[in-house]
């Protein structure tokens, strides 16, 4: 861990390869539909890894005007990659519409790169240039430990890089006291924003069903939550429309199911949650009972096929051997009777759920 901050010969060439390699992996994780919105994609977002990779440069660069000119080349080349990247194979204009900010920090680069190069002095003046990175790092923290909770574990790695990276950069970069006054910024950093974090409890809040058409409720309606508790579902009147909805307040994502109560109905809806979005569907009874009427006619015809099987197995032994055995022909009897008594039972079932399907 220590060679990363000051044991690495860091080249130009390795600084660009870097820089090329780093945006290519950016842009995939924001690309791939199964990375988007986690822990891989997020420093397509935020600053956490970004400010590693500057301080990685910073500690490895030998002179205040190589460390600068180090971190502008880096974000110079990885930056618009990304955006470019993302354009070419997704069709998109991301590197217009957004990729002016990011421009302005990679100018900043060059300052804060010079100035950051006189962290490894290990003086005063060094820990009160790190100290605003170790905020910018607690505001990160922040903002990911309740999306961390609500989206389990979409953000968790995120939130651990951020917790173990306010420990290492006072421990790694600094020496005695400064290290010790260092590390006591870093808890409080720590406890602080971890207050603030579980006191926002980020959620996701929204109307999943509104009054009308197929189903017309009011607040004399009960909801049964009948699944897990990912938050709260109540009656919400809505001015606009002087009419009512069935309002969530999710605390995390995952699946439910709740049953709408009424006068006129009683319906059940499975709802999924997920990170900033939902799908709810009514449970459809009539389909599953015609899941269990196929299966049911399917059993039947086996076992139809099985009694004629065995009845004919029993008249072939029956005709070629008039001495078969006694105890032989009863359990072919029993099985053969045992079977179409089944079968009879499985049929009035089938007969039954199509009756009930029909005044479904």
């Amino acid at each position: 861990m220590k060679k990363l901050f000051g044991g690495i010969n860091l080249t130009w060439t390795k600084v660009i390869v870097m820089a090329v390699v780093i945006a290519i992996y950016t842009a995939a994780s924001l690309l791939i539909p199964i990375t988007r919105h986690t822990s891989f994609s997020d420093l397509g977002a935020t600053f956490e890894v970004w400010i590693f990779f500057g301080i990685f440069i910073i500690m490895n660069s030998k002179t205040a005007k190589e460390s600068a000119l180090k971190c502008f080349v880096f974000f110079l080349i990885s930056q618009p990659l990304i955006f470019l990247i993302q354009d070419i194979i997704d069709g998109s204009r991301l590197f217009s519409e957004y990729y002016t900010p990011w421009f302005m920090w990679t100018i900043l680069c060059l300052p804060m790169g010079y100035i950051g190069h006189y962290m490894k002095k290990n003086k005063w003046w060094g820990l009160l240039i790190l100290t605003p990175i170790l905020a910018l790092l607690g505001y990160q923290y922040v903002y990911y430990l309740p999306q961390a909770i609500y989206a389990f574990p979409k953000h968790v790695l995120t939130v651990i890089f951020c917790i173990v990276t306010l420990i290492i950069y006072p421990i790694y970069i600094f020496k005695d006291k400064i290290r010790i006054i260092g590390l006591i910024i870093s808890i409080i950093i720590l406890i602080v924003a971890t207050f603030f974090g579980l006191k926002s409890s980020d959620g996701y809040s929204t109307d999943v069903l509104i009054s009308g058409g197929k189903y017309t409720f009011d607040n004399n309606c009960t909801i049964t939550v009948t699944g897990n508790n990912i938050g709260e579902l109540s009656f919400k009147y809505i001015d606009t429309i002087d009419d009512y909805s069935i309002h969530g307040d999710f605390k995390k994502t995952g699946e439910t199911s709740f049953i709408l109560e009424c006068p006129e109905f009683k319906k059940t809806f499975n709802l999924v949650v997920k990170q900033n979005t939902y799908e709810i569907n009514e449970v459809e009874y009539v389909k599953y009972m015609e899941t269990a009427i196929f299966i049911v006619f399917c059993l039947c015809l086996i076992l139809i096929l099985a009694s004629a099987l065995s009845y004919l197995d029993l008249r072939i032994h029956l005709k070629n051997d008039k001495k078969i055995d006694r105890e032989y022909m009863e359990k072919k009897v029993k099985l053969f009777m045992i079977l179409t008594i089944i079968t009879v039972v499985l049929g009035l079932i089938t007969l039954i759920l199509k009756i009930i399907e029909m005044f479904k």
